[in-house]
């Protein structure tokens, strides 16, 4: 029967070899037997060679090194020794050996136990371990991030070769210092010890930005410091990795500029400038400070556009906007708002004079001509300033500043005007009148009034010029000069003018239905811009199917201001006007700056002199001669005259005498509603008039 001795050394996981002093084996268990696989044990001697013990190394173990034979030697416990055993037939087996002295009464060796641990598995998984830590610096040191280990004191650990080739300091060189000891700059160096030690107290990952000068350049990166965590879960190291991102920085610097600035000039622009003028608003309110902005729009950037090319044009816009940078305080952002005008915002203005200062220099300085593919160019600007007051915000301010442009164009450009309370007060009525403006049609507020043009022989109305009335909402009625300029800006004066012809020709038809004998031509006025829309020939085309008008009663009045800017348009829409039998006249003659020999150019049927030369015909002095000269020059070319304005008997003597066939003004009758004109056109002035009979 087994002994409980034996029985419990068959338990041990261990196994055990008990030795004699002559190295010959007293007793093994189970385990030994297994792990140095022979079932006979007893009575053999550490130096059997069925057995093979072999060194970590793998190289062959001298016998008297055998943990029995040091152990008898030195009569001292070895402890520790790994040794791999080559059990007959069998796989090699990792063992941990252990080999005890035990000693007699008076001392003497007795017995050697040796204890056999199999750490086979152990060793395999610390092969395993040695195997994945050497892939994990494989892949460290190729990738392209900079990696740190590091400890609670902040002393680094480690580091790939990554952060040796970015700094040129070898990684041997990094392990045991401080990210404060390696030359980065002072304020990154605290910043990332900061961030650092909010992981060791959190436990939570951070992530920030850099930028930084190394050995290859300028560059932008992305670190995220992570915590490592023992089996307790306390934070006892961190891994900081560092991802260069510059190029992809570029890429969105890239498009934000695009987003934010104009990519012919470099500019900000219209969406850059709204953000700063809301921006410099705010620090403007919180510093108790005025901010001004300066529109400014380049008053003959169009002809250079129709002359040299759009190339040119571009040309000229980028150095104005170099011309508009150096005038430019420092701080003052400079921004293209589209097309010519250019915008500068001016911040913390203590005297708000200083916005009027900036826009006088730019005045100046654009005075002085342009040189673009060797041509020299005047383009001289005109400028409007606006200033903060409270409760404004960046539309507003532009607003104003566009209103402020507007009248320093108005006033005959190249000049600065500034935004006040009276341009406030007259945009406000502007925008009133528009507002009412658009619903005047629909409303039926709008009507057609006509004023006639008498034979200077007959004293009979030979023609009627259609003059548009507003029935106001406020009682009054209006004439057109008070709200046409509104009509144009706002695009409504198509639409008007549209009804304004179908109205004319509908009455000038339904006149001449009633006098066959004593038709008149209906005069009707449209505007530069109408006279130049695409779809004026086929307006008038509809117009006059709808009123079966003869074209011959029908004449267009426009201004010298059409012949000046030649539209291809424009003239194409004289010549089909002409083309389909009504008449073309120049309204206001003498004051819109046309050179005569627009006469030739333009199929003109008709003059009608301006009322300012009207007006003091009778002295005998240069006007006296000016109108005398306009009506010889007329009737050598054909081209029939009337006089505007005409206001006393003397006047209508004189223009017979200078030949003048025909005239309209006061003396004869002030402009009419249609009801009331028709009384007038089965008589004479002459026989009803004792001034004039």
């Amino acid at each position: 029967m087994q002994s409980r001795y034996e029985a419990v050394l068959d338990t041990l996981e261990a196994g055990v070899v008990i030795h004699a002093a002559d190295t010959s084996i007293l007793e093994a268990n189970e385990r030994a037997r297994v792990l140095l696989g022979l079932n006979d044990l007893e009575g053999r001697l550490a130096t059997d060679p069925e057995w093979e013990f072999l060194e970590a190394d793998r190289s062959p173990m001298a016998l008297d090194r055998f943990p029995v034979m040091q152990v008898i030697a030195s009569g001292k416990p070895l402890n520790g020794l790994v040794l791999i055993i080559r059990p007959p037939g069998k796989s090699d087996v990792w063992c941990e050996v252990s080999a005890v002295p035990v000693v007699d009464d008076v001392g003497q060796l007795r017995e050697v136990v040796v204890t056999f641990i199999d750490i086979t598995e152990r060793k395999r998984v610390e092969e395993e371990l040695i195997a994945s830590e050497e892939l994990l610096r494989v892949v460290l040191d190729t990738s392209s991030d900079a990696t740190f280990r590091t400890g609670p004191d902040h002393r680094i650990e480690y580091v790939n070769q990554r952060v040796a080739q970015i700094s040129g300091i070898p990684a041997s060189q990094w392990i045991g210092k401080r990210i404060t000891d390696m030359g980065l700059p002072a304020e990154l160096a605290r910043v990332w010890e900061a961030r650092r030690s909010s992981v060791f107290s959190t436990g939570e990952s951070v992530t920030f930005e850099f930028e930084i000068d190394n050995i290859e350049g300028h560059r932008w990166y992305e670190t995220t410091i992570a915590p490592g965590f023992d089996p307790d879960g306390m934070v006892v190291r961190t891994i900081e990795t560092s991802r260069d991102f510059t190029d992809r920085k570029a890429a969105s610097d890239a498009l934000q500029e695009l987003a934010t600035h104009d990519p012919l000039t470099g500019l900000a622009n219209r969406t850059e400038l709204l953000n700063e003028i809301t921006r410099a608003l705010g620090a403007g309110h919180r510093l108790g400070r005025a901010i001004g902005v300066v529109l400014m729009d380049l008053d003959r950037f169009k002809d250079v556009n129709d002359t040299l090319g759009h190339a040119a044009g571009d040309e000229l816009l980028i150095a104005a906007a170099t011309r508009v940078e150096s005038v430019a305080r420092d701080g003052d952002l400079v921004a293209r708002l589209g097309g010519d005008e250019f915008v500068v915002v001016m911040r913390d203005l203590e005297d708000p004079s200083e916005a009027l200062a900036v826009a006088m220099q730019l005045l100046q300085a654009f005075r002085t001509p342009f040189m673009v593919r060797e041509v020299e160019l005047y383009s001289p600007t005109s400028i409007g300033v606006a200033i903060t007051t409270d409760g404004e915000d960046a539309d507003d301010l532009m607003r104003e500043a566009d209103t402020a442009l507007y009248s320093a164009k108005e006033a005959g450009r190249d000049r600065v005007a500034v935004f006040n309370e009276e341009l406030r007060a007259a945009i406000t009525g502007q925008l009133a009148v528009e507002a009412d403006l658009r619903h005047a049609l629909t409303r039926g507020q709008l009507d057609v009034w006509y004023q006639p043009e008498i034979d200077l022989e007959t004293g009979f109305v030979i023609a009627l010029e259609a003059l548009l009335r507003w029935h106001h909402p406020d009682g009054s009625v209006w004439t057109a000069d008070r709200f046409v300029d509104v009509a144009e800006q706002t695009g409504q004066i198509q639409e008007i003018g549209d009804w304004v012809l179908n109205q004319a020709c509908q009455q000038a038809a339904d006149w001449a239905a009633k006098r066959p004998g004593q038709r008149a031509t209906v005069r009707v006025n449209m505007s530069t811009l109408q006279i130049a829309m695409p779809g004026l020939l086929s307006t008038l085309d509809r117009a006059l199917a709808a009123s079966g008008l003869d074209p011959g009663l029908l004449c267009i009045e426009i201004t010298e201001t059409v012949l000046l800017r030649q539209s291809a348009i424009a003239r194409d829409n004289i010549a089909g006007i002409h083309e389909r039998g009504a008449s073309i006249a120049i309204d206001d003659f003498g004051t819109g700056y046309a050179s005569l020999t627009y006469l030739n150019h333009y199929p003109i049927d008709v003059i009608k002199i301006d009322r300012s030369f009207i007006a003091d015909i009778t002295l005998l002095g240069h006007n006296h001669r000016l109108v005398a000269g306009i009506i010889a020059l007329a009737t050598m070319l054909g081209i029939t005259v009337t006089a505007e304005g005409v206001e006393r008997p003397a006047q209508v003597d004189l223009l017979r005498q200078m030949g003048c066939p025909s005239a309209q003004g006061f003396l004869f009758s002030r402009a009419l509603p249609a009801d009331e004109i028709t009384p007038l056109l089965n008589r004479s002035y002459y026989t009803n008039s004792p001034a004039l009979g």
